[in-house]
């Protein structure tokens, strides 16, 4: 079973995802607090990148967090 790492920029979001995810017997999920920006991992790290609930008009360089999610997979 693939891992997957779950990031929010809300601490409360980061707080509740694991009873959802227990709730749920989903045992193959970290979860952590960070920004995309911030994230580091390397490129190709992923197969697929989700972005739910993101205002894109609100993002400082929506281009170049297209650009890195992008480059993730």
């Amino acid at each position: 079973m693939k891992h997957i790492p779950a990031i929010d920029i809300s601490q409360r979001m980061i707080e509740i995802a694991p009873g959802k995810a227990e709730a749920g017997k989903v045992d193959n999920v970290t979860f952590e607090l960070v920004t995309i920006e911030a994230l580091s991992v390397p490129s190709r790290s992923f197969d697929a990148v989700l972005g739910l609930s993101i205002p894109l008009r609100l993002l400082e360089d929506r281009d170049a967090l297209l650009a890195k999610v992008h480059g993730l997979c």
